[in-house]
């Protein structure tokens, strides 16, 4: 273990009260803590996997092979850092990866704590004894930085992010190659590398608004590091850090990347109780009419949308124990349906009505293959790192979550459940689930991969809300999944899902006339 320092450093004069602002423990700090994680992440990276370059550059895989050579090789397994925080305060960090996309800072600033880190299933922020899961787009960023930390960029592709070289500049007085990488859930960030070194020399993510710059590279133990790392965060003050020793091929254990957590309260039957909630939310919406929007993105290998379709649904239960659906098309891309058209809709609804009333008394309620449920994530995997949170202005015990490693998947959808880990976020006073994260871990493949294989990166993401008069019901869900089918075409998708104005359902049907009351 690196042995604890803490150096007293000067900072420029003229900037000591901008300092002392991040060191409040406010929104700004928890801003620059996430500014940190990502200047920290960059300083031991490399990957992704390539897309078409512009004529004349060269392919970011060769730029990222010129730079894993430049540093001597493409890493440690696992590493721990210590830096020292350059300026007229107090402070080191600490920060370790791990590989394939754990990563871990401990700040020490004028005597506070914070924490920083993202592991398979969540990324947060601690600072003194508050506990923040990130969510969004946050926590999308932070997973790509801890991904290309700990690979060190040098093997991307296995991680699902996509590179592509998209121009050159001059920076310095020096040629510079900037790469894109973007994951498969729209985070992307730019690097310049240099033309004659190969070495990393500045980040851009310009919706966050944060760049550094990496320079003062040394030989340490066989291999160069930064050892001057500088960060312009938007809103927050200027950082830079200095690199005081490394530790590389150390034996980390992966608990060490997940978030602080609060043992003192009975999550066993907390947990029991969400689940029997849920299963009664899940029985809930077939009791209900709502409108459903769905828009559907195709991506290219940049990970742009290149084609987007809206379509909004009016959607009506079906009678009987299996508590199905049908849908009924309103309008596309914001056009309502034309007469013609709406009548046919109207038709083939009220089709799948009537074939429904006939067929009621046969359907046995058993659970379809093809059903996938939030309350299937209970039975499936292992609730851990309990945390309170508060979510949404509502407070929340916050797990992460991985599968079973004994639980025996009893169906299609149990098997894509148990190559899954995330986060779930529970309401405290009604013990709901508010929200759940879940991201392939590892390859699921149909038909042994001959009818489609899906590469680890896909993600899913629900949220449920509660209305006025206090029951819970879906508000949205939104898929990324990219996919091989048939060993040879390609497919990346991004859909949402939007849930709204429900009404209660009355169960008399009409033709597709359905009768509803306001709840």
């Amino acid at each position: 273990m690196i042995e604890e320092r803490k150096d007293t450093l000067r900072r420029d004069s003229d900037k000591p009260s901008r300092f002392a602002a991040a060191a409040r423990l406010s929104r700004r700090g928890d801003r620059f803590c996430r500014a940190l994680l990502a200047a920290l992440a960059v300083c031991i990276f490399a990957g992704g996997s390539v897309a078409q370059r512009k004529e004349g550059l060269p392919s970011a895989e060769k730029l990222i092979g010129h730079y894993s050579k430049a540093l001597g090789g493409k890493g440690a397994a696992g590493a721990i850092y210590l830096w020292r925080i350059a300026g007229s305060a107090q402070g080191t960090v600490t920060t370790r990866f791990l590989r394939p996309s754990y990563f871990r800072a401990d700040l020490e600033l004028n005597g506070d704590e914070r924490r920083i880190g993202v592991n398979g299933n969540s990324a947060w922020v601690s600072i003194g004894h508050t506990v923040h899961t990130l969510a969004d787009d946050g926590a999308k960023r932070a997973r790509l930085w801890a991904t290309l930390g700990a690979m060190r960029f040098a093997e991307f592709k296995k991680a699902g992010i996509r590179a592509q070289t998209v121009g050159r500049a001059f920076d310095g007085g020096e040629l510079v190659y900037i790469v894109e990488f973007t994951s498969r859930d729209g985070a992307r960030v730019r690097c310049s590398f240099s033309a004659r070194s190969g070495l990393l020399l500045k980040t851009l993510d310009e919706i966050a608004g944060l760049s550094m710059s990496f320079s003062d590279y040394r030989t340490v133990n066989g291999g160069l590091e930064p050892h001057r790392v500088e960060v312009w965060w938007r809103g927050t003050p200027y950082l830079a850090l200095d690199l005081v020793d490394v530790k590389r091929e150390i034996g980390l254990e992966r608990k060490v990347f997940d978030p602080p957590q609060d043992e003192t309260f009975d999550f066993k039957a907390f947990l029991r109780q969400a689940e029997r909630n849920q299963e009664e939310l899940e029985r809930r919406i077939s009791e209900y009419t709502f409108t459903l929007k769905e828009t559907r993105r195709e991506v290219d290998g940049r990970g742009n949308v290149k084609k987007e379709t809206v379509r909004v649904y009016e959607v009506y239960p079906l009678l009987g124990p299996k508590r199905l659906s049908v849908r009924k098309l309103v309008s596309e891309d914001g056009v309502p349906l034309s007469p013609d058209r709406a009548a046919k809709e109207e038709a083939r609804v009220a089709g799948i009505i009537a074939r429904a009333e006939r067929e009621k008394e046969k359907r046995d309620g058993t659970q379809s293959d093809d059903e996938f449920k939030i309350t299937d994530f209970f039975k499936v995997c292992e609730m851990v790192s309990p945390r309170y949170e508060d979510f949404r202005g509502r407070r929340t015990l916050v797990f992460d979550f991985r599968p079973r490693p004994d639980y025996r998947p009893r169906n299609r959808v149990e098997s894509v459940i148990a190559r899954l880990g995330g986060t779930i976020w529970i309401d405290v006073e009604d013990k709901q689930v508010a929200r759940l994260e879940a991201r392939l871990l590892r390859d699921f493949k149909i038909g042994g991969g001959l009818i489609a294989s899906f590469r680890p990166g896909a993600a899913i993401v629900f949220e449920q809300t509660r209305l006025p008069e206090g029951v819970w019901l879906p508000r949205f869900a939104e898929f990324n999944i990219a996919a091989r089918l048939f060993l040879f075409s390609k497919v990346e998708l991004n859909s949402t899902l939007e849930y709204g104005d429900y009404r209660r359902f009355n169960t008399r049907v009409e033709g597709v006339k359905i009768e509803t009351v306001k709840p």
